[in-house]
């Protein structure tokens, strides 16, 4: 369940050691700034509760600390399990599960659905960082605060924040509507879904490795 996080990834081999007991604290917050956050690291902690390991006897090479796995192997294992998982979900493509359209719509239809997706992708992107950095901002002010510097700063990544999150929310109405359309777009099915956030968690944490 490790997040696309440098810190977490850091710390893998205390989550999962064999004899290690761990904490974990799930940190949230009721304004509604922080609501995509709280949201995250509520999902972070209950699939880090749900997690089972099993401890086993490892056997390495002299002179190699025992339990440590090299960047190497580690992402010759993800690449594998990357492999792996893209095709299974060829196979859910190939079988219909990926989500598909219906007959009769004309494409200038289909291409104005599809143009949205993307768009709501990237304005969720760009929202995602612009809160990170909102919130980097205020850290930053709290502890500046007797100097009363960066409010003119913060007021800027507020309305950028603002600009993203309107945009984000018109876009998921407008693609709501779409297909709410009767027989336009029939969904992916749930295990195609969960396909795709395991490839997307696999293509982050080597990412993350290979720097």
């Amino acid at each position: 369940p490790f997040r696309d996080s440098t810190l977490t990834m850091l710390l893998r081999e205390s989550l999962g050691g064999g004899k290690t007991l761990t904490s974990v604290v799930i940190n949230v917050a009721s304004e509604r700034e922080h609501e995509a956050e709280t949201s995250c690291s509520l999902e972070f902690g209950r699939r880090l509760a749900s997690l089972q390991t099993n401890s086993m006897a490892t056997s390495r090479p002299a002179g190699e600390v025992a339990g440590v796995v090299s960047a190497a192997e580690e992402a010759q294992r993800l690449e594998a399990e990357i492999e792996q998982v893209v095709g299974e979900l060829a196979q859910l493509e190939a079988g219909g599960f990926a989500g598909r359209f219906g007959q009769g719509f004309a494409r200038s239809e289909v291409h104005s659905y599809e143009s949205n997706v993307r768009k709501l992708a990237e304005e969720e992107r760009r929202l995602n960082s612009a809160q990170a950095q909102l919130a980097e901002a205020k850290a930053g002010a709290k502890c500046h605060a007797a100097q009363h510097h960066g409010s003119g700063e913060l007021e800027d990544l507020e309305k950028k924040a603002g600009r993203h999150k309107f945009e984000v929310e018109n876009l998921r109405m407008i693609i709501l509507r779409q297909r709410s359309i009767k027989g336009f777009y029939v969904p992916p099915s749930k295990a195609f879904v969960a396909k795709q956030a395991e490839l997307k968690d696999l293509r982050g944490r080597l990412r993350m490795i290979s720097g």
